[in-house]
């Protein structure tokens, strides 16, 4: 799968890629995370502007929103205290 963006670099403690499953019309997740699945792979390409990864083998057909947590700005010349989370549209997986 491939994202392209702004400021999407992945780095530091905590930091990854879930796929967090929605439900209803507003595609609303659970913010406790406990049902999403993370991407473990190793990204292929892990830059500002994109990000390149195989998706999870247990990820099953449905909607879902993408959520990106990262303590990397947008370069690597430091690592901020504070995670910095990003939720996605819904998209759907077939």
């Amino acid at each position: 799968m491939q994202i392209l963006g702004k400021k999407l670099l992945i780095g530091g403690e905590d930091s990854g890629i879930w796929f967090a499953p929605t439900t209803g019309e507003e595609a609303v997740i659970d913010e406790s995370g406990t049902d999403w699945t993370q991407v473990t792979a190793k990204l292929a390409m892990n830059k500002p502007g994109t990000l390149l990864f195989a998706l999870p083998k247990t990820l099953t057909s449905g909607k879902y929103r993408i959520v990106l947590k990262t303590r990397s700005p947008s370069n690597l010349k430091y690592v901020r205290k504070d995670l910095v989370k990003t939720i996605s549209d819904a998209v759907v997986i077939q």
